[in-house]
């Protein structure tokens, strides 16, 4: 179930990344998603239990936060990549 919710909130956030604040924009909105996803996973499974001392629910309010956190800087780490270098 968690692992539902982290694809849910990568998604959203890569939707809100390209849509709104304009991030990735010569890339598709799929594209987009898809790293959101790809960040979300990565902060929930392996950043969140870093971080956090006390035992993790299957979904918790901070492996959320941690989830949507790693997906926007994923997102913004990919769209510093593709201004300096052209990629």
């Amino acid at each position: 179930m968690e692992f539902i919710v982290w694809i849910v909130t990568g998604s959203l956030v890569g939707w809100l990344a390209h849509a709104v604040i304009g991030l990735n924009g010569e890339r598709s909105r799929l594209v987009s998603m898809a790293m959101g996803v790809a960040g979300a996973v990565v902060g929930g499974k392996t950043l969140a239990p870093m971080f956090i001392v006390a035992p993790l629910d299957p979904i918790s309010v901070t492996s959320l936060a941690f989830a949507g956190g790693a997906a926007a800087t994923l997102l913004l780490l990919a769209n510093v990549v593709q201004n300096r270098w052209n990629f």
